[in-house]
């Protein structure tokens, strides 16, 4: 549709152009035609003017929004319910690694290997001893002037002359005893009493580990041959000086 204003713009023009037609027929035919394709060009342009001014609508400029930060949601505790609802406690998930069976070994006994043995007690110079039941003792009385007793301990079948363990009482020092040795020997205790152990060889070879114990009123000697060594040690473990 045209505006008023469109319509008066129009007449006009054509008022001015009838000013303009030939008097000639045939050059007033030829003009009115271009006169007719130029009033339509322009109703044409009026009317995509107006519809272009309808249709048209301005762009809208690009806001600028900013970033906004996400809010924090409130944790939930027993102290920080939801509103208008009970405390809420959080569920936590504990992770219990699974429990891994430990055996217990079963302790083993301690066995005594001289628990079972007979013992020797040599009361008028205070000392016990232990010694393997299959074995026998003897009592060879006053060996020497210095050595008022001598006792012999002999496995099963052993020559009457055999000391595969002695123990004796000497009167001498102990520093006369140690000189009757071919080494100084090494340090030892047993029962309680430190001493001394050597290490000694006769003529026909035969080792012996011999022990020397000083006491308050004895002085202790116990020997053992190298080939009973394992019994003369669990003697040796076996020794007390009676009080």
């Amino acid at each position: 549709m045209f505006s008023q204003q469109d319509t008066g713009s129009t007449n006009s023009l054509l008022n001015k152009l009838k000013l303009l037609i030939p008097r000639k027929p045939l050059h007033a035919a030829i003009f009115l035609e271009l006169l007719i394709v130029l009033s339509i060009g322009g109703s044409s342009y009026a009317v995509l003017s107006v519809t272009d001014k309808m249709t048209l609508k301005p762009k809208p400029e690009k806001a600028s929004i900013a970033k906004q930060e996400e809010p924090l949601l409130p944790t939930l505790s027993p102290t920080n319910p939801p509103a208008g609802g009970p405390p809420v406690t959080p569920k936590a998930t504990i992770s219990i690694p699974a429990a891994t069976p430990t055996s217990v070994p079963t302790p083993i006994p301690t066995v005594n290997p001289t628990s079972e043995w007979l013992t020797f007690t040599g009361t008028k110079y205070s000392y016990s001893i232990k010694y393997q039941p299959n074995w026998g003792t003897t009592d060879r009385g006053i060996l020497e002037p210095s050595i008022p007793t001598y006792i012999v301990f002999n496995p099963p079948n052993a020559s009457s002359s055999a000391r595969a363990v002695v123990v004796y009482v000497t009167t001498r020092t102990y520093q006369e005893q140690l000189a009757l040795g071919s080494a100084n020997g090494s340090g030892v205790t047993i029962a309680g009493i430190a001493g001394t152990q050597q290490e000694l060889r006769d003529s026909n070879g035969i080792e012996t580990t011999r022990i020397i114990l000083p006491s308050s009123a004895w002085l202790y000697v116990l020997e053992g041959k190298k080939s009973n060594i394992a019994t003369f040690n669990q003697m040796l473990q076996t020794f007390k000086v009676l009080k």
